[in-house]
Parts: C-alpha cells; sequence; structure tokens
C-alpha cells in the first residue's frame, strides 16, 4: 500500500492550475485502519478484508466524497 505523500510533487505542480482532491484509500496512509486487527479470527479478518479493501469499495468511498464537495466533473 503507498499514500498520497508519495504523489506530492505531483500535487504541488497541478495545484498551481487545478483543483486537486488527494486522498488515501482505506487502510493506507493516514485513512481509517483497524487498529485491533490482531484481537480478530482470520474468518473476521477476511470479511472486512472483502468489505471494505476492494475496488468497489473504493470507489464507492471516491464516489461518496466527489457527491459530499458537489465535483461533477473530473480529470
Amino acid at each position: 500500500s503507498t499514500s498520497m505523500n508519495v504523489f506530492s510533487p505531483l500535487i504541488d505542480h497541478f495545484s498551481e492550475s487545478h483543483r486537486v482532491i488527494a486522498l488515501d484509500l482505506l487502510g493506507c496512509g493516514k485513512s481509517s485502519k483497524f487498529s485491533d486487527i490482531n484481537e480478530l479470527s482470520q474468518e473476521e479478518k477476511e470479511i472486512l478484508s472483502k468489505a471494505f479493501y476492494n475496488p468497489f469499495a473504493s470507489i464507492t468511498l471516491i464516489k461518496q466524497i466527489l457527491e459530499n464537495l458537489d465535483i461533477h466533473n473530473l480529470h
């Protein structure tokens, strides 16, 4: 996994002429993580992984963020 910090040079560059929104996807960088994961069973870990750490969950999260920011067009 990685964080938005990897893209800092690009964020700096494009923010001069564009509105830049950078986020860390679930489980990456400064985003929410399950802090007590060591206390979970393997089955519970797999359920959480399928529910939250997958492309569809990430797409849904990004869509919700854009809707909350009232952003309809993006590059």
